[in-house]
C-alpha cells in the first residue's frame, strides 16, 4: 500500500472503527462489508446514509439550487412540510401504479 492509498483509505477505516457502515465495490455493485480487509485490491467507501423521501424531494427540487440550504438546517417544519408532500406523492403514485 502506497502513501496516496493509506490517506485515500483512512476515512473509511475511521469511520468503520466508529461503527459506521462500510461498504466494498464487488462487480461493479456496493455491498456491505461486516469485516473489511482495507486491501489495495478492494474499493471502500462508507455507506451512505438513507434519505428520507422528504430529503429526496427537497435535494432534487429545482428551487433546491438557489439556496444552498443544508435538509438538517431547515426548520422542523419546513421538513415536514416535504416529509407531508412527498408521502402524499408516493401514496397517489403507488394507487395509481396498482390500478395499471
Amino acid at each position: 500500500m502506497t502513501p496516496q492509498q493509506a490517506k485515500e483509505l483512512l476515512p473509511v477505516i475511521q469511520a468503520f472503527s466508529e461503527g459506521k457502515a462500510v461498504q466494498v465495490k464487488y462487480n461493479d455493485e456496493w455491498r456491505d462489508a461486516k469485516s473489511p480487509a482495507f486491501n489495495t485490491v478492494g474499493e471502500y467507501r462508507i455507506k451512505p446514509e438513507k434519505k428520507s423521501p422528504g430529503e429526496l424531494l427537497y435535494t432534487s427540487s429545482p428551487s433546491r439550487r438557489r439556496g444552498d440550504v443544508p435538509w438538517k438546517s431547515l426548520s422542523k417544519d419546513y421538513r415536514a412540510f416535504f416529509e407531508s408532500y412527498a408521502e402524499e406523492f408516493l401514496k397517489l403514485y403507488n394507487e395509481q401504479e396498482s390500478q395499471s
